[in-house]
């Protein structure tokens, strides 16, 4: 009987132990008005630089992480008018 219960203690401990697997979650794209890849590697779900730093700091933008947002979305404008209109063909 001892084994038994040594075992279901064992069995659930380790079940306790792993790691769940990290998903990301809309929220935080919404709370920050930022795109996914913000954070992530594209198609990985990796966390780059911007959002290792973004988690270290309990998930909110320092005042040096919001002008990175404000000068890649500046980038992003530039190059969306940039781009020649596609609409008219």
């Amino acid at each position: 009987m001892r084994h038994g219960i040594g075992a279901v203690i064992l069995g659930l401990a380790c079940v306790l132990a792993a790691p769940p697997d990290a998903q990301a979650i809309p929220a935080f794209s919404r709370q920050i008005h930022a795109d996914c890849r913000t954070c992530h590697f594209q198609g990985m779900g990796a966390l780059n630089a911007f959002g290792r730093a973004f988690m270290m700091n309990n998930f909110s933008l320092s005042k040096r992480m919001r002008q990175q947002l404000m000068e890649r979305e500046k980038r992003e404008s530039e190059k969306r008018k940039a781009e020649p209109s596609k609409q008219g063909r």
